[in-house]
């Protein structure tokens, strides 16, 4: 998702990624009826925009310039339905980057 790209890439880590961490704009539909036919509803995407949201356990990674080494944290957190494998086996240092994947 262009959002994760975006943060991952000023090294910071969203580390709570879960459906309840998007916003979705407002979706049109549209209903078309025939006569003596069944109504067809069709959903109108060329405007739908999503926005990644609740940064409030993201964290910040310093790395030192042109530095291409992953962001290592032992920061395990976020919703239990969500955690990745390595968090919630309390991996120390792992992938702070790939964890919001």
């Amino acid at each position: 998702i262009e959002c994760i790209e975006f943060v991952h890439k000023y090294n910071i880590c969203h580390m709570d990624i879960s459906i309840e961490n998007f916003l979705i704009n407002d979706i049109k539909i549209q209903e078309e009826c025939a006569q003596n036919k069944k109504s067809k509803i069709s959903f109108l995407l060329n405007d739908v925009q999503i926005k990644c949201c609740d940064f409030g356990l993201a964290h910040a990674y310093i790395e030192e310039r042109g530095d291409n080494k992953p962001c290592l944290s032992n920061k395990y957190c976020g919703k239990q339905n969500y955690q990745s494998p390595e968090i919630a086996a309390r991996k120390p240092n792992f992938n702070a980057k790939a964890n919001d994947i």
